[in-house]
This record gives structure tokens, C-alpha cells and sequence, in this order.
């Protein structure tokens, strides 16, 4: 998915907007209802929504945006390559396994008790949190790019386990994010993702596809002719 918030921002290539009957604008009253029964946070849910293996680029927001009470996610196998990944407010999402390059994770006003967990990913620069006094379920076992950045999580509480990851692809400009075997940790398990179920699922576009993101991204957008 591309070509996405050209135009705007505070959005997503992928965006939810929760504001199911447990949200309510006056974030006092949220967390003093949703703390003395968590049970209102499944009032509209149907079930765990999963959302796995795909690529997504946001140019002037998020990757994947989960805003204002998103809950009960399962989110894994996706690469995100411009926007990182957003989680606001809302309960029990969980994400793990997602590849955030050129960006991060962003959590932004969690609740004391959310129940969300961020674990096994990969990101491109330290996290951008923005009021988060109680991280979750576990913040844990992700790749950090330098040293410094999960040195800075591991201050805020989380992370205990995580580690720095050298990023050598098979082949970055194919979109083959594999990791080269000298590039794979010794003592974390990596789980690579399954690029051959990125996409679409008919051949005949299987064909062009790779050509069209090279097009894309390649070569400079030239200006608009005049009329």
C-alpha cells in the first residue's frame, strides 16, 4: 500500500479509529471506567482483528495507525517503510515480528492497565513515546539499530532483553528482507518474513509488480506539464 497521506498527516496507510462506547473525550473519566471494569473494552468486539503480511509506506503519518482506542489487534509479519508503527490508547493489541525501517514504534497515552504487548520487531530509530507511564504487558526481545537506543528504552522500563541488529538484506531494492546469514543474531532468535506472501495473489500481477515499485521508487517524479 503507497501513496498514502500525500497530503495531510496525523493518518495512516492503514488507520483505525477506535471510539468504541469505552472512549469518551474526557480521558479521566476513560481510565477510571476502564480501570474498574476492563470488561467494557469488549462491548464492541467481534473478535481479535489480525492484520499480517503487508507493506505499507505513509509519507506524512503512520505506516500502521492505531488511533484513539483501537483494541484488540494481532498484528505481525509487516514491513513498514516510512511511517513506523502508531498504538493509541486502546487494549490488548499485540505486535510482534514487524520490520519498521526508516522509523519506529509509537506509543502514545496508554492506559495503566492495556495489556499490550510489543515484542520481537525490528525498528530503525529509538521509540517516540509520548505519555506512556505504564508500558503495557511486555516491551521486550525487539532489534535496535546502535547501541544507544536500547539503552535509552531500558531506562523508560522495557527491553531488558533486547538487542542491537546489524540489517543486511538479501536484496533491499527487491523488497527481499531476508537477513543475510552474517547479519542474523547468535544468541536471539530472528524469524525471517515470508516475502513471497506479500501482495497479490494473481500471477499475471506478480509479473509487473516489481517493475512498477522500482518505477516508483527509483526515479525522481518528474513536475506536472503545463495545460
Amino acid at each position: 500500500m503507497y501513496n498514502t497521506v500525500l497530503e495531510t498527516g496525523d493518518h495512516g496507510a492503514f488507520n483505525s479509529w477506535g471510539r468504541d462506547r469505552f472512549w469518551h473525550p474526557n480521558r479521566r473519566i476513560m481510565d477510571s471506567a476502564t480501570m474498574a471494569n476492563i470488561a467494557l473494552t469488549k462491548l464492541d468486539i467481534l473478535g481479535t482483528t489480525i492484520l499480517r503480511e503487508n507493506r505499507f509506506r505513509c509519507d506524512h503519518g503512520w505506516d500502521i495507525d492505531l488511533d484513539d482506542g483501537s483494541s484488540y489487534y494481532d498484528i505481525y509479519d509487516n514491513v513498514c517503510l516510512n511511517g513506523g508503527l502508531k498504538l493509541r490508547e486502546g487494549f490488548f493489541r499485540r505486535v510482534h515480528h514487524n520490520l519498521m525501517i526508516n522509523n519506529t514504534f509509537h506509543p502514545h497515552v496508554w492506559f495503566a492497565n492495556s495489556n499490550d504487548v510489543f515484542t520481537n520487531n525490528v525498528v530503525t530509530t529509538d521509540y517516540k513515546p509520548i505519555q506512556v507511564k505504564v508500558w503495557g504487558k511486555e516491551v521486550d526481545h525487539n532489534f535496535f539499530p546502535d547501541k544507544a537506543s536500547p539503552e535509552a528504552a531500558q531506562k523508560r522500563g522495557t527491553d531488558a532483553h533486547s538487542i542491537v541488529l546489524d540489517l543486511q538484506f538479501v536484496n533491499f531494492a527487491k523488497g527481499d528482507y531476508r537477513l543475510k546469514p552474517s547479519s542474523k543474531p547468535k544468541y536471539m532468535t530472528y524469524r525471517d518474513f515470508p516475502i513471497n506472501n506479500f501482495g497479490t495473489r494473481v500471477a499475471a500481477y506478480k509479473n509487473w509488480q516489481p517493475l512498477f515499485l522500482c518505477l516508483r521508487y527509483c526515479y525522481p517524479q518528474q513536475p506536472a506539464r503545463a495545460t
